[in-house]
Order: C-alpha cells, then structure tokens, then sequence
C-alpha cells in the first residue's frame, strides 16, 4: 500500500526516527517531513544529512504521525497532534508513567476513533513468533520455568554521551523502559502477569541516575500457563549484547537467541537448531509497518491496552 501524495510527519531526528523515514519513504510516501524542537517543519535532503526548511507547524494535518522523542514527551506530543492525522505510531514504550498515559486513554477515547500504533517491534521477527508457537503447543510438555535476559552497555548501543535519553530518569531513561520490548512479548506469549518482587542493583557501573540493572521475578496468570515462575534480568551495562529466552519444560528446553536469530530446542539426548537468516531489526520494521497502515480500525497487535499492560508492570516493578 502507497500514499505517495499523502504527508507523514516524523517528530524526532534520532536514529530511530530516520530508520522509519527511509522505510516510509522508500514504499509508502513520497512527502515525509521532520519536527524539530522548534515546532518547524523541515524537509530531508537526498542524499544527504542536511535539512530545508518548509514551515512552521499550525494547521496542517497528515495521513501518518510518527513520535520518536524521549519517552517523557510522548504524551505532550499526542495530546497536541492525535487531532491532526489520521494514523499516530509511538516508538516504545508508550509513555514514561502508567498514571500519565492511562489518564491520557481515558480522556481521548470517547472522543475519537484512535489507531494508534506503539512500536513493539519484536513481535515482528519470525523466530520470536516460532518460539511462542513452539510453547503455545506445548512442545516439551509442561511448562517448568521461564528465564529471561537481555542487556547491553549503553556506551555501546548509542553515542557514550551521558546527556542522552537512556540515560536519564527524568526523559524515561533506563533499564525497564528502554528495553522494555521483553516485558511486551512475555505479555504476548504468557499472558497478563502477576509481579512477585524485585531487587535493584544499588551500584552504578556507569554513573547514571536510571536503574541500570534489575532482577525481576513473575509469575503467568493466564489460565493456559497459571502460576509458571518468570525470572527477567534487564541491564544496560553489560559489554556484550545478550536478548534471550529459555523455557524449562517437562521434557527439553526451549531456548531463543534474539541476538543471533536462533532457536534451539534441547533435551537430554540432542540439540536441534532453527536459524532464522532473514530475520533481523529492518525486516520487522519493515513487516510492524506493512501491518500497521493495512489495518481498516483499531488494531489489536500491540494496541494502547497492551502498551499499557506493559507500563503497569514496569510501575508495579519500580515501587
């Protein structure tokens, strides 16, 4: 599906927002524009990093709103624009507090027909949907334990500049919101879950005001895996890059690598391995936006409810 004649606006020039600028405007539009600070509305030169100047924002409107500021103005930005398109995407996680952005649902949900898309992007690889098939059909039968990882140094992930966003508590900076994509996909694949308790890592590796590391124990209350233990360790200080998953079941072990797009499945006799070669980050961005702008009314993959899901537990984790 292409709009080439219709105005998508991207709110954000961090690597991410140009990551979506050059999906967008390699299928779907030719007239994809930024918002700077400023509010002035500027256009991408080719071929290079320089911007011309359009105009100021005031009444325009656009078919597609893209947000991809620090999480602590997702909700400045939404209250300001949801009026002024048509399709809104949010890059995770939704907000930086549960109170702010579930006030903010109530108060705009009888006003208008939202389609608002939060970029859980994850649930786009295929190995990730392999590995929630493989548990949903219970393939080792039944279901021990969960254990979750994932961490990386920020000095490794981004520019090693302290004034970023990761890294500061007051822009939703940290661990359980920057890498919150693994507690939106084992509410995918679990269920609702209920929180047991946690334990912050008090010393600072790197200095920053955000949690850095924390050790989170859950538990499913979906009626399909009640009562399963979930441990989740989430860090931004670790020198390599771990994203993985391992279930413990009765008769073998389901294991994915996010990092290497692998699955493997492990029992006492044998390891079976599934590589997933065409999987990899621009490819579920790509197929997050196939889906999001196919959708005819509000969508029920990585909804509002769902982002809020999300952000309840990350609340109920930080008390």
């Amino acid at each position: 599906m292409k709009f080439k004649d219709k105005p998508i606006l991207i709110i954000g020039q961090s690597p991410i927002a140009l990551r979506h600028y050059d999906i967008l405007k390699k299928k779907y539009s030719n007239e994809v524009f930024f918002l700077d600070k400023k509010k002035i509305i500027l256009k991408k030169n080719n071929n290079n990093n320089n911007y011309s100047i359009v105009k100021k924002l005031s009444s325009e409107t656009f078919y597609l709103i893209v947000i991809c500021t620090p999480s602590s103005y997702h909700l400045d930005y939404l209250k300001k624009l949801y009026k002024k398109a048509e399709y809104l995407f949010v890059e995770k996680p939704f907000a930086h507090s549960f109170e702010l952005a579930n006030n903010f649902f109530k108060n705009i949900k009888k006003e208008k027909k939202l389609n608002i898309f939060i970029g859980y992007n994850l649930k786009f690889l295929d190995s990730l949907n392999k590995f929630k098939d493989l548990i949903s059909k219970n393939f080792f039968g039944e279901i021990f334990y969960v254990s979750c990882t994932v961490g990386k140094s920020l000095y490794l992930w981004r520019d090693a500049n302290i004034n970023f966003a990761a890294s500061k508590k007051k822009l939703g900076g940290g661990c359980l919101l920057e890498l919150s994509h693994e507690i939106d996909y084992l509410l995918w694949i679990f269920g609702d879950l209920k929180f047991i308790n946690r334990y912050f890592n008090p010393k600072k590796r790197l200095g920053f005001d955000s949690d850095e590391n924390v050790f989170v124990n859950l538990e499913s209350l979906s009626p399909n895996y009640k009562k399963i233990p979930i441990n989740l360790t989430m860090d931004i200080i670790r020198r390599d890059f771990k994203r993985e998953c391992e279930v413990i079941c009765e008769y073998g072990t389901i294991k994915i690598d996010l990092v290497k797009n692998l699955i493997y499945l492990k029992n006492d006799k044998k390891i079976k391995k599934f590589e997933f070669v065409k999987d990899d980050l621009n490819s579920s961005y790509k197929k997050q936006w196939d889906h999001y702008l196919s959708l005819k009314k509000i969508n029920t993959y990585s909804n509002l409810s769902s982002a809020l899901k999300v952000l309840k537990l990350i609340e109920q984790i930080k008390k």
